[in-house]
């Protein structure tokens, strides 16, 4: 029972850090993967390489086995360590994350007028107008901001979705 209250003491000091921590990293994590789109932005750049169908239609498979495999590879290896995070810290932090970001940061910087992004931002401030534009970015901002902090709640406060607080 004493192993228990350490447990909860340690989890009591570590999760405002923690959750912080975590809620960054998906968020850069998101934002990278966004960037290298397999449905839109990797098509494109691959088209633009050759104009092999097959190559192009060889994304997602590439996508599914990038994430796939090395799970399957690495899974008794991890099993079998002593202690688990300094590896999962490197494998997630850099292997997994950082192509994401050089990737998105290369297509951004060398490909910039075949960003889908500004030529659909430009074309709707064109056609609507910029002050708009900006009106309504500003309203979905403040909604997912309203929505994000009615929904997420620390679980060991308040239950959440219908569930039980600890």
């Amino acid at each position: 029972m004493t192993e228990e209250l350490e447990f909860q003491r340690q989890v009591e000091t570590n999760f405002r850090w923690n959750f912080a921590v975590n809620t960054l990293d998906l968020s850069f994590y998101t934002f990278g993967f966004t960037l290298v789109s397999q449905a839109t932005v990797l098509p494109l750049l691959v088209s633009q390489l050759t104009s092999s169908k097959l190559l192009i239609g060889l994304i997602p498979a590439t996508y599914s086995l990038g994430y796939l495999l090395p799970q399957l590879l690495t899974a008794n290896f991890t099993e079998s360590l002593r202690r688990k995070l300094p590896f999962l810290t490197l494998v997630g932090g850099l292997v997994e994350r950082t192509p994401f970001l050089w990737i998105g940061l290369t297509n951004t910087l060398l490909a910039p007028a075949k960003t889908l992004s500004p030529i659909l931002g430009g074309w709707l401030a064109t056609l609507v107008g910029y002050s708009p534009m900006f009106l309504v970015a500003l309203v979905v901002s403040v909604l997912g901001g309203l929505l994000y902090s009615a929904w997420v709640h620390e679980p060991r406060h308040t239950p959440h979705l219908g569930g039980q607080a600890n």
